[in-house]
């Protein structure tokens, strides 16, 4: 009799036991299971040149890029300057045997009187160095990029010699400096900055990095020249032409291009950008590649050729665009 009793209140718990669990779940507040986690995004690699260095876009609205061998750090401050508080864009690559570094502000008007010109990329290079620093100016001379004014300094501290250039193109006014121990950059470690007195590999690395800025927009102060591309043409018919930066993501329809087989048995890859001219109907109606290697340029224009945008209006008119578009070549 006391098997049977125990048997049939086990039995009544089986059976029970799951109502009184819910009733005693329904008492407590609704917990929503938490969501699997997302999956982390992959960084989306910058284009790079025949040489493995990277080209990196001047902010996301971008009207130039330069070249450095990595993927450098980016960093956005606000500054204080005659016009007022500004945002600067910086860049910054760290390596083991050198620091590139590339700054730029727009201001919000354009700045044409050379002695204007001068106070600022004055100031802007007290600012770049700061204060209390022991540091030895070992040349300084004014440049010229294209239309655009400039200045270039080399510097020397304790460790290492520090090369800068600077310069205003309109409303914009960009640092680029390479830093670099004095034994990697002085043959003979003395004041003296000739090029017999510097070494081979610094002249060649200094000559691509400074070299490879490129600017793509039109205005007060842009003009062609080695660092500077692409003075916006004037329009047929008094159309205005607009700058688009890089125009990638504002394309309808963008071909890719042909791989050209002779590149291809070559193994050459690499980045082209081409600067294109968009008609009032957006249409590609001039196409010309401005970096890469010569093997894949023909093809990047050829496809540049083929893209096509939506119409644009610049105060309520018909408008055209220059700007660039970037082609990568990989197996």
């Amino acid at each position: 009799m006391k098997l049977l009793l125990r048997a049939g209140i086990l039995l009544a718990l089986f059976i029970l036991w799951p109502v009184l669990l819910q009733a005693q779940n329904n008492d407590r507040p609704f917990q929503p299971a938490a969501p699997p986690p997302l999956p982390t995004p992959t960084p989306r690699p910058a284009p790079t040149d025949a040489d493995g260095w990277k080209i990196i876009f001047l902010t996301e609205r971008s009207y130039g890029s330069f070249k450095v061998p990595g993927e450098p750090t980016t960093l956005s401050n606000e500054i204080n300057t005659s016009a007022g508080r500004l945002t600067q864009n910086i860049y910054v690559l760290k390596t083991d045997d050198a620091i590139y570094y590339v700054s730029h502000v727009k201001f919000p008007v354009a700045v044409t009187d050379a002695k204007t010109i001068r106070e600022a990329l004055d100031s802007g290079l007290k600012r770049l160095l700061g204060a209390g620093q022991n540091i030895e100016v070992l040349s300084e001379r004014e440049i010229k990029i294209g239309s655009s004014p400039g200045k270039a300094w080399m510097l020397r501290n304790e460790y290492n010699v520090v090369q800068v250039r600077a310069f205003m193109a309109g409303r914009d006014i960009y640092f680029m400096t390479l830093s670099m121990p004095r034994q990697m950059v002085l043959k003979a470690d003395k004041p003296d900055v000739s090029e017999d007195n510097l070494t081979e590999s610094y002249q060649a690395r200094a000559k691509k990095f400074f070299g490879s800025l490129q600017l793509y927009g039109g205005g007060v102060g842009y003009g062609g020249g080695s660092a500077i591309k692409g003075t916006a043409p004037k329009s047929e018919g008094g159309a205005k032409t607009v700058s688009g930066g890089v125009l990638n993501k504002k394309a309808l329809s963008l071909p890719k291009p042909k791989y050209p087989d002779k590149a291809q048995a070559q193994g050459i890859t690499g980045s082209v950008v081409v600067q294109v001219t968009v008609d009032e109907e957006g249409r590609v109606i001039a196409a010309k590649a401005i970096t890469g290697n010569t093997e894949l340029q023909g093809a990047a224009e050829e496809a540049a050729r083929k893209a096509r945008f939506a119409p644009t209006k610049s105060e309520g008119q018909p408008a055209r665009v220059t700007g660039v578009l970037v082609y990568n070549f990989a197996f």
